[in-house]
């Protein structure tokens, strides 16, 4: 186990000459080393009982006058200056003045040798004349020290260094002792604290601190500066004689001032002018201030109406979307009932005629002619319901709500006051959401293209195209391709290809919505598909006639010839029809249809099957293009014509 080691308080000596300065060194060392075989012996003495009173061996009645902390400390730090004072003088007596010879040099180096050797032997004690005699008694006590042991167990160490300071001390008897034990006490922890915060203290941190003094000039006084003296106002002389200034000089020097004065008046007006200016344009950033604030109150306030606004009309139409879809689907189920009647009533009647001329006799019963007149009833009171229903759908709405006309107003003020903020909110790509309800609401009864062919006429498309605007429209273009387009379609689902009135209207229709549609979207492209789907199934679903068989009915030439006539014009009435569409829809998918359907399978046919005539071959050659014929019908066709 390490000792703890004792402060050094001693300061360096420091000496011009190298060899004076390790013979300082050696002695400082070696009186420390006294000093601790001195301290170590007193710790090691017979330790005295607490109390004051002597021990039972020494017949004494008196008390021993023992050493308070306080003298102790005064004791210790005494012998400490008393140390540094010898190792002062010796660091004096050790300097050298002026340059050493080489004998001087020669004899130190010796001496500091022989000090060397005799350091190394454990009895060694110098031979020093002392000036003091603490100094004596110091080296004789470290003497006696040499000759007890060195050996000193962990354990006893510790408690003499523990208990060292309690070894000597007293219990106070009596209220006089303890109260001056305690004043005692209090003065030690003082000292105490004033001894550690003196070895605390740095030596190189004091010089530099004096050295920093003495740089600056001494230390500031925080005494308050004297007051400068006041001087007393005495009466102004008169002198007795003065000069009198010259005119000229008088003159200059008032047109030195005036023109000062008029440049000073020069720069004054400058400032005034810069001054006003700064005004004005204070007074107009206030006013624009004003107004841009005015402008913020109306738009902060129009906001928020309108906020509200959007939220009743998202409510209204979430609320009346789901009724308005489910008459949609009712209405188309009856256009549906209503279109696949008219299919089967044509296709009953071809088969009727084809098995006139065809000598193929089929009997229709009265029971099929009974359904139809009930479908027929049917159909026209669900078309009033839904009708009724339609009219009733707005009933529960508030005014705001009930036409398109005003709920595009509300917007249309937005556009026109706050356009900055209307383009940014993507208006005109949004509306078209809002308006779909009013489109779809107004379009609800329509159940072919007949009358509705023109928008111009149409509510709704007055009201989406404002006056002076172009086709350039966006909510118009946005609106057709979202919600007429799709209303078409069904339409066109349930076209009549042999009805020449309905057919020319859907060609209108599809004319008219050509110039506000992109060909290129989806639901242009699902209508037009929609379109040649209708026909190619028509088409398809034609009977075409056979050849004659034995008559097993009695059928009179006349009723076979207005059969024929019946199932011919028909079919050439679909031819037309169907030549209608070759502007609009590609050839490649009408010459089919024409050629090889229409006219090779049915309208030839039923030619062969009856008496010559020409007029009917001059009918067709009229309407058919040539390109569409090969030549040997085309020849064939000709002859007919011609009457051969």
């Amino acid at each position: 186990m390490l000792k703890k080691k004792f402060k050094n308080i001693r300061t360096k000596i420091y000496s011009i000459d190298e060899d004076a300065d390790d013979f300082g060194i050696q002695n400082l060392s070696v009186k420390k080393e006294e000093s601790e075989k001195v301290t170590k012996k007193k710790h090691k003495e017979k330790r005295k009982p607490v109390l004051s009173f002597e021990t039972e061996e020494e017949e004494s009645d008196t008390f021993k006058v023992t050493r308070s902390s306080a003298s102790r400390k005064f004791l210790q730090t005494k012998s400490k200056k008393l140390v540094i004072d010898q190792l002062d003088q010796s660091s004096e007596s050790s300097e050298i003045s002026g340059i050493p010879d080489e004998n001087t040099i020669r004899a130190a180096k010796r001496k500091r040798e022989e000090l060397r050797q005799r350091k190394s032997y454990p009895d060694y004690i110098p031979l020093e004349d002392y000036e003091d005699v603490e100094d004596v008694m110091e080296v004789s006590t470290v003497s006696e020290k040499q000759l007890e042991s060195r050996l000193v167990r962990e354990d006893e160490e510790d408690a003499e260094d523990e208990l060292g300071p309690y070894a000597e001390e007293k219990l106070p008897l009596g209220k006089k002792a303890e109260k001056e034990h305690k004043r005692l006490r209090k003065v030690g922890i003082e000292e105490s604290i004033m001894d550690v915060d003196f070895e605390d203290e740095d030596d190189e941190f004091i010089q530099w601190e004096m050295d920093a003094i003495k740089k600056g000039g001494g230390i500031f006084s925080n005494k308050p500066s004297k007051p400068p003296l006041k001087r007393s106002i005495g009466p102004t002389l008169i002198p007795l004689s003065s000069h009198i200034p010259k005119l000229f000089e008088i003159n200059s020097i008032m047109e030195q001032k005036m023109t000062d004065l008029q440049f000073q008046h020069k720069n004054h007006q400058s400032e005034l002018i810069q001054a006003q200016k700064d005004i004005e344009n204070n007074q107009k950033s206030s006013e624009k201030l004003e107004i841009d604030l005015q402008v913020t109150k109306n738009r902060y306030t129009y906001f928020q109406e309108l906020r509200l606004f959007i939220e009743n009309l998202v409510g209204f139409l979430d609320d009346k979307f789901p009724e308005l879809e489910k008459l949609e689907n009712d209405f188309q189920k009856i256009l549906t009932d209503r279109s696949e009647f008219i299919m089967k009533k044509i296709l009953k009647e071809d088969s009727d005629d084809l098995t006139s001329f065809c000598n193929v006799y089929q009997d229709s019963t009265s029971n099929d002619m009974d359904d139809n007149i009930q479908e027929e009833k049917d159909e026209v009171d669900e078309f009033e319901k839904i009708s009724y229903h339609r009219t009733k759908l707005f009933d529960d709405v508030i005014d705001e709500f009930k036409s398109m006309d005003l709920v595009k107003s509300k917007f249309d003020l937005w556009k026109k006051d706050f356009s900055e903020d209307y383009a940014k909110a993507y208006g005109d790509l949004s509306l078209p959401s809002v308006f779909e309800f009013y489109v779809r609401h107004e379009i609800l009864l329509w159940e072919s293209f007949e009358g509705h062919s023109n928008f111009e006429e149409m509510r709704w498309f007055q009201i989406l195209r404002e006056p002076g605007e172009t086709t350039d429209n966006i909510i118009l273009k946005k609106v057709i391709d979202k919600v007429v387009l799709p209303r078409a379609k069904h339409l066109t689902m349930i076209m009549d290809p042999y009805s020449n009135n309905k057919i020319k209207s859907t060609i209108e229709f599809f004319d008219s919505i050509t110039k506000f549609v992109d060909k290129e979207s989806q639901n242009f492209k699902d209508f037009l598909s929609a379109i040649t789907n209708r026909l190619q199934n028509v088409v398809s679903s034609i009977k075409v006639p056979g050849e004659i068989a034995s008559s097993q009915h009695e059928i009179t030439e006349v009723e076979i010839g207005r059969s024929r006539d019946r199932y011919f014009w028909r079919k050439y009435e679909l031819l037309q029809n169907l030549i209608l569409w070759r502007n609009y829809l590609s050839d490649d998918f009408i010459q089919p249809l024409v050629s090889e359907h229409l006219i090779y399978r049915c309208l030839l046919r039923v030619l062969d099957l009856s008496p010559p005539s020409s007029h009917k071959f001059e009918q067709m050659l009229r309407i058919i293009p040539s390109e569409w014929l090969s030549a040997s019908i085309l020849e064939r066709m000709a002859r007919g014509a011609a009457g051969f």
